[in-house]
């Protein structure tokens, strides 16, 4: 996962002094020019990061952005709990598309890894054959990578229920 997200330092009524947040698009923007970083008001705020993700600072403490959107929209600080992106695109911040979670369940809604050889989340080449696992549960052996590919997006709604992948 990465850092564990921390407590955001700054009042609520300080941050929406800094930034407006456009809960249909997932961006910020600056409230008042900025002269040291060279921004006017208006401009889009933050950057992104190598993971994909976008990040602010409030008062010399790096945010990322879709805790900062959580803050402002709901007007409480999303800590302990990890904000999830629903779509998984890391960048994407508006409200909709952001939820709180716990990390097991926000690890639940993920990309297949770089190993996946079938190009689907638990779904393994098994001889001739597929077998088909969710956590460390064995689900069966199926025939056809069809049938199993059906049995794991089953066990996803059963196991994971809004946290299974699209």
């Amino acid at each position: 996962m990465g850092k564990a997200p921390k407590p955001i330092r700054t009042p609520i009524e300080e941050i929406k002094e800094i930034y407006d947040y456009e809960p249909n698009t997932g961006i910020f923007r600056f409230k008042k020019p900025i002269v040291n970083a060279r921004k006017k008001a208006g401009d889009i705020a933050g950057y992104l990061t190598p993971k994909g993700y976008i990040r602010l600072s409030v008062k010399g403490q790096d945010v990322m952005a879709q805790r900062l959107a959580w803050f402002i929209h709901h007007g409480n600080d999303p800590f302990p709990n990890i904000v999830d992106h629903k779509n998984r695109k890391r960048n994407e911040n508006w409200i909709d598309n952001l939820r709180l979670a716990t990390e097991k369940e926000n690890s639940r809604n993920r990309n297949k890894g770089i190993n996946n050889r079938t190009g689907t989340v638990g779904v393994y080449p098994y001889g001739k054959k597929f077998e088909v696992r969710i956590e460390d549960k064995r689900i069966g052996v199926f025939d056809t990578f069809r049938e199993a590919s059906i049995a794991r997006k089953k066990a996803e709604k059963k196991h994971y229920g809004e946290f299974s992948p699209e």
